[in-house]
């Protein structure tokens, strides 16, 4: 896994971000990032909900027959499963493990994120995530682990989090103009600790979010571009060593485009 690191915040200004980034400067990097990007909180107005139409989703043919290997079995049953219940339109792909992911980040309202191999536009990536706060008080809301994807720098992304509420966000940066999309409820977690299994669905411009097999978000995002595949996590404190994140089991299973 490549460490670029990039940083974004969320609830601040260009001037106050630029003073908290000199005053609390993130980690020297083991390799020089790709692209570093700050950008402006959106406004209620700015703030977008998508919602899915069915039958927008293209129609589907019948089943292929799959040939599991041992490290690849589980995930060719996720993969039959979302296409028997047509959240993807096929069962053809590439499958990759990925390295453990376990990092940490004390920057409150910015995530940061360590890009991957590999740039699907259609994918599926699931995780076994385990999280904690240094903080008992943390922001909660602000505070998760989860994926960032599509990206070719860091003013054009999307991510989507567990955060350590129960709730599931996505964003999406588009030239630097930053879009709160749909979320959804997965449920109540112990704070400041506790963990989760999470898979993130992108398939023909659809992302679906699934916590411990619990579907909590499908929503369709036309400005779904393709780029790079990324681990994240965002801090919801300044506290000690703020959020730290651990991803075990990370599988990735590239869709056809």
């Amino acid at each position: 896994m490549k460490h670029h690191r990039t940083a974004i915040a969320i609830l601040m200004v260009w001037v106050f971000m630029a003073c908290a980034c000199s005053a609390n400067p993130a980690p020297t990097p083991t390799s020089t990032p790709e692209a570093i990007m700050t950008t402006v909180a959106p406004t209620a107005a700015a703030t977008e909900t998508l919602k899915p139409t069915e039958t927008q989703v293209p129609t589907q043919t019948a089943i292929p027959t799959l040939t599991p290997t041992s490290e690849s079995a589980g995930m060719e049953k996720l993969v039959k499963k979302l296409y028997e219940d047509k959240i993807i339109t096929s069962t053809e792909g590439e499958y990759h493990h990925l390295d453990d992911f376990d990092e940490e980040w004390a920057q409150l309202y910015y995530y940061q994120w360590w890009y991957t191999d590999y740039s699907p536009s259609n994918f599926i990536i699931q995780a076994d995530m385990e999280w904690e706060s240094a903080s008992k008080t943390a922001n909660f809301g602000d505070s998760g682990c989860g994926f960032v994807y599509h990206t070719e720098d860091a003013g054009d992304h999307h991510a989507t989090f567990l955060m350590m509420d129960g709730k599931v966000q996505t964003y999406r940066a588009v030239n630097n103009n930053w879009t709160t999309l749909k979320g959804g409820n997965a449920g109540r977690f112990n704070t400041p600790k506790d963990k989760a299994h999470m898979t993130l669905v992108v398939d023909n411009q659809w992302i679906t979010v699934y916590v411990n097999e619990k579907k909590v978000v499908h929503f369709q995002d036309t400005k779904l571009q393709g780029g790079k595949l990324a681990l994240t996590l965002a801090s919801g404190t300044n506290k000690d060593f703020g959020t730290r994140c651990i991803m075990k089991n990370v599988e990735l299973w590239e869709l056809p485009e």
